[in-house]
């Protein structure tokens, strides 16, 4: 028993799945539910852990969805917004744009800008960590490794993030993905 979203043309639905009592065989999906925001070819659906929070990148706007439509805010303005985060706990939204401008934290309670990250990215694609206590950007300029905290980019000696490909599900490592290889690095320390 649970929830499934699909997110395409036809907008963003909300599947209830019924399993089958003791004994029989058959699971139940449907009738789907269309939750409010409008469906953008080409972009990001997200949610938190739980699915309390979703939020949907609509291109020149993303809003966020709470207790399956009940509250809805649109973050309005956006230049080219394709990609978006909810941070693992439902604190946070991060908006990022394909062609250009800036990465955003957004506050889900409030629906303001908390920070700016960076000014002008392309091709942005932003993650938290599972524990939440990090974001990584990943862009077509310049990636980065981010304190959830105080939002302060977290900068290595000797070297710069080229591409975060996962974090370990206790958040203590980043898989890097670089033009050489794979490195595996510790959060903390970047070695």
């Amino acid at each position: 028993t649970g929830e499934l979203l699909t997110y395409s043309e036809h907008g963003l639905l909300r599947w209830p799945v019924i399993a089958p009592d003791p004994g029989e065989g058959q699971w139940t999906v449907g009738p789907p539910q269309r939750l409010p925001g409008e469906a953008a070819v080409g972009t990001q659906v997200a949610s938190d852990h739980s699915g309390h929070t979703i939020a949907i990148a609509a291109s020149k706007s993303a809003y966020i969805i709470q207790d399956s439509g009940e509250r809805v805010v649109e973050l309005a303005g956006l230049p080219d917004c394709r990609s978006i985060v909810v941070s693992p706990n439902g604190r946070w939204v991060v908006t990022g744009n394909h062609w250009g401008g800036p990465v955003d934290v957004w506050s889900v309670e409030t629906g303001q800008k908390v920070n700016r990250l960076r000014e002008n990215e392309q091709l942005v694609n932003p993650r938290f960590s599972d524990d939440g206590t990090m974001l990584a950007i990943n862009a077509s300029q310049h990636s980065g490794l981010f304190e959830t905290q105080t939002w302060q980019e977290i900068k290595f000696a000797g070297s710069s993030i080229e591409r975060v490909g996962a974090f370990s599900p206790d958040s203590q490592l980043l898989v890097e993905l670089t033009s050489a290889g794979v490195n595996l690095l510790e959060v903390r320390t970047g070695r």
